[in-house]
């Protein structure tokens, strides 16, 4: 994908459109429709639109208004919310540190990925190949096709292979 990178360096803000690299280092804000290789944040970011992205990485809190379709994602988040996610490797993992023990917390109304793994997260449903709800989950349903696994600190409320 070619294209200019965006850098957000303390606070700021940017229309949509396509970018190579979009990095975020504090708080950033960025208007609808975003296509981008890498997205990397480390803070505070909303997505006022749908974002397309190769390779999704936040450290921090997200706010995406639309759909969040990545190849890769990795969340280690705070509170965030994300209306729909779609990807092929889906990883939520809740933000720990010495004085963080369950600080995090991702709401999303739809998860869909081929290898989805979650901590920390309410949604409604849940579907993938392979799927594990770890500690923390509040889950609707969840239908896989292949593999599922479910934490003893997980509530699912129903499930089904599909």
């Amino acid at each position: 994908m070619e294209g200019n990178n965006l850098k957000i360096n303390g606070s700021g803000s940017a229309a949509g459109g396509t970018y190579h690299n979009v990095v975020i280092k504090g708080e950033g804000t960025i208007g609808a429709g975003l296509d981008c290789a890498k997205f990397r944040c480390y803070g505070t970011s909303v997505l006022s639109g749908d974002a397309k992205v190769q390779s999704l990485h936040i450290y921090g809190e997200a706010e995406v208004a639309g759909r969040l379709k990545a190849d890769k994602a990795k969340l280690r988040f705070g509170e965030s919310s994300v209306g729909e996610i779609g990807g092929t490797a889906i990883k939520v993992r809740n933000k720990r540190g010495l004085f963080k023990k369950n600080s995090g917390f991702l709401s999303a109304k739809v998860i869909e990925g081929d290898d989805i793994y979650l901590e920390n997260t309410s949604a409604g449903i849940v579907r993938g190949n392979r799927v594990r709800i770890g500690p923390g989950c509040r889950i609707e349903t969840v239908e896989y096709n292949s593999d599922y696994h479910v934490s003893d600190k997980a509530e699912v409320k129903e499930n089904r292979q599909i």
